[in-house]
């Protein structure tokens, strides 16, 4: 298989999927991501609206194409119909391209969230990421939605170690993002531990081979000391970053950060005081 390469990121970017898993999230082409400034700017809207309807957690749909993993590293893992294989981790990327309702306020970016399945389009967008990952299939005991502890857990994680310049500069952030990405499919597909004790070298039986369990490990080509340490931190008092997901019955689920919205408010509130600062100096 060709082997590609792109300036800043490790190549090869290739991954052999397991037999009749087609391609998926982990296995997309690579080109350049727009910026996402905008995005965060334009979700202050977007959570002013779901105030006034906080007892839906669907509040919108989107469509997605282009899809890439073109800010993604790899790592060799085992889980769910994958056995020490080569994959896409971290940062995964799309064009948007229609929506409903809140769905506008998408970004171009997210993290996977269920393993073996494919990307496609449309999604709902749903305030409550307890509710991904959701299919129909047979893919084993981790697609079941995660729940509200496992959410909480992600939720923590990403309030203690997210920045934003890790979407808004992914090309200097591939390791970083690939850690947030291993977490999450350990929290995801191991059993929920409120404090401590997940391991991303082993599954939840203590071993490296049987994962009848459901469980998920790393093999080799990811830092898991980085990622062990992170999610040993987890204990219920760190900060939580709000979040959304991009869920289908039928394709792959997505996880992304959402701004807080008094951070985006003061951010409006800073750029009007600016505004109102030129606009007296042009009239003196």
């Amino acid at each position: 298989m060709e082997q590609r390469s792109q300036e800043g990121l490790p190549g090869p970017y290739y991954l052999t999927a397991p037999a009749g898993a087609g391609q998926n999230c982990l296995t997309a082409n690579k080109r350049k991501e727009p910026k996402v400034a905008k995005y965060v700017v334009s979700c202050l809207v977007a959570l002013l609206i779901s105030a006034a309807i906080a007892d839906a957690t669907t509040v919108g749909t989107v469509q997605l194409a282009s899809h890439g993993n073109w800010y993604s590293g790899t790592a060799y893992i085992s889980g769910d119909g994958y056995t020490n294989t080569n994959v896409y981790t971290g940062l995964y990327s799309w064009t948007k391209t229609a929506w409903t309702e809140e769905g506008e306020f998408t970004p171009n970016h997210g993290w996977c969230v269920d393993i073996p399945q494919n990307p496609g389009t449309p999604y709902n967008v749903d305030d409550d990421i307890g509710s991904a990952p959701v299919h129909t299939g047979t893919y084993g005991p981790g697609e079941q939605p995660m729940g509200p502890d496992k959410r909480a857990l992600i939720e923590e994680l990403f309030g203690r170690y997210f920045q934003w310049d890790y979407v808004e500069n992914p090309g200097s952030h591939v390791e970083v993002n690939e850690i947030l990405g291993i977490c999450i499919w350990e929290i995801v597909y191991e059993t929920y531990k409120p404090i401590g004790g997940y391991d991303l070298t082993t599954d939840d039986t203590g071993s490296s081979t049987d994962l009848s369990d459901g469980g998920f490990y790393v093999n080799s080509n990811a830092d898991t000391a980085t990622a062990n340490s992170w999610l040993d931190s987890l204990d219920g008092t760190g900060a939580k970053m709000p979040m959304r997901a991009l869920i289908s019955d039928t394709y792959q689920d997505f996880l992304y950060p959402i701004p807080e919205p008094l951070t985006v408010l003061g951010m409006f509130l800073g750029l009007g005081s600016v505004g109102a600062y030129i606009r007296r100096r042009r009239m003196a």
